[in-house]
């Protein structure tokens, strides 16, 4: 279990990846969930924002 601090930081970066997300900033998208990932190796939802922003970037022309 993470601490409330951490978690804090987890729930923020989470914030700010959906943000990046909705304005297709996919590369923030990947960073940020790259970030996430030091904090917090298992984190689903940061695998998934992970995958769907390589997804994306593989698309761009």
């Amino acid at each position: 279990m993470v601490s409330e601090r951490f978690q804090r930081r987890i729930d923020r970066i989470l914030d700010q990846i959906e943000d990046a997300a909705d304005q297709h900033d996919w590369t923030a998208v990947r960073q940020g969930s790259l970030d996430l990932l030091v904090f917090d190796p298992e984190n689903e939802d940061a695998k998934n924002f992970l995958a769907a922003a390589q997804r994306a970037l593989d698309l761009e022309i």
